[in-house]
């Protein structure tokens, strides 16, 4: 499959990324999609530019997979959440 056929998504984090997940339906059989595989994209300085999400049927008979990719937000910095909610 190549890159302009996967579906693409500017995010502003991974919950949003779930969110779409969760609406997302197979395109053959119109079944619910489950997250398989997930692979960050990193960028060249180390940091998570984004994630490459492969999706699985969840109608056996199917087993459509699709892949999708997800892009953050430049600034994007998953710890900085997690420092703000052990503060608290």
């Amino acid at each position: 499959m190549s890159h302009s056929n996967k579906p693409i998504f500017r995010v502003s984090g991974i919950a949003e990324e779930y969110a779409i997940i969760r609406r997302m339906l197979c395109p053959t059989c119109e079944s619910q999609l489950k997250p398989e595989r997930q692979t960050a994209i990193a960028k060249s300085d180390g940091g998570v530019k984004g994630d490459r999400i492969v999706l699985r049927c969840t109608n056996n008979a199917c087993g459509n997979q699709i892949e999708v990719l997800f892009y953050l937000p430049e600034d994007y910095d998953p710890l900085a959440k997690w420092s703000e909610i052990k503060k608290t």
